[in-house]
């Protein structure tokens, strides 16, 4: 069964270079220092590359959220709390209703008063 697979640039080059490595136009030395890796490194890579094929090269966590942000409701409770305590007017907040300006375009492009 064919899947599509999405790689970044740095991926790519790794694929590439694990190419060069299986069919013995270079060495695993050679190769970490390709990519910037240590040989040690490198050996993790290949194994992986070896057991899951070029599904082992892409970033594992690619899709998942950070640890470093903040839970979806709260981050909702948040915007909430924000909107109801500063509730926008159209006087204070002129670029709110104008299509195509944003908050740094709009006061350039508004006529004095």
């Amino acid at each position: 069964m064919l899947e599509t697979l999405t790689m970044s640039t740095k991926e790519r080059q790794r694929l590439q270079i694990l190419g060069h490595l299986k069919h013995g136009k270079t060495t695993v030395v050679k190769a970490a220092a390709a990519l910037g890796i240590s040989e040690r490194q490198m050996y993790r890579v290949l194994d992986r590359y070896r057991c899951q094929g070029d599904r082992g090269l892409i970033y594992r966590l690619r899709g998942h959220t950070s640890n470093q942000g903040y839970p979806v409701p709260l981050q909702s409770s948040i915007r909430t709390r924000i909107q109801l305590k500063n509730p926008p007017t159209h006087s204070s907040v002129p670029w709110m209703h104008v299509p195509g300006f944003g908050r740094q375009a709009a006061p350039q492009n508004q006529e004095p008063r």
